[in-house]
């Protein structure tokens, strides 16, 4: 009889072991991930910021990379100068709750150049909750 419980007991624990026992190394796996990839971001924003407002007639800035991948090392959290004219009038807000409270998300486009065809051409701001 006591070797039976021993079976029973062993039969349960050690799957249990064994399920703790990878989810605290996935933990740990995860852990290092993490702080490379705040390592990458926090390089990222501190370097110089790109100028990518398109000048008149063009139609933007020359992204010129093999895959997105390589776009994404040079682009991902860098900071970037962008020049244009906010257009207040179509400003959007969107209702939103943030900690319980009702407030907006304001989005506001901003036009960066005129196309070759002379149309206003830009992109959305998220200017902030209020």
């Amino acid at each position: 009889r006591s070797m039976y419980r021993k079976v029973i007991y062993s039969s349960i624990s050690l799957p249990f072991c064994y399920v703790t026992g990878s989810a605290y190394l996935w933990q740990k796996r995860r852990k290092i991930e993490k702080i490379r990839e705040i390592a990458r971001r926090e390089e990222s924003m501190s370097r110089e910021p790109v100028d990518v407002t398109p000048k008149n007639g063009t139609d933007g800035y020359e992204f010129n990379y093999a895959d997105d991948k390589e776009f994404e090392n040079e682009f991902s959290y860098r900071p970037v100068v962008l020049s244009g004219i906010y257009d207040h009038k179509n400003e959007i807000l969107v209702d939103r709750t943030r900690d319980h409270e009702r407030g907006y998300c304001v989005i506001t486009p901003l036009y960066t150049h005129i196309d070759a065809k002379g149309e206003k051409r830009g992109i959305f701001v998220d200017r902030g909750w209020i």
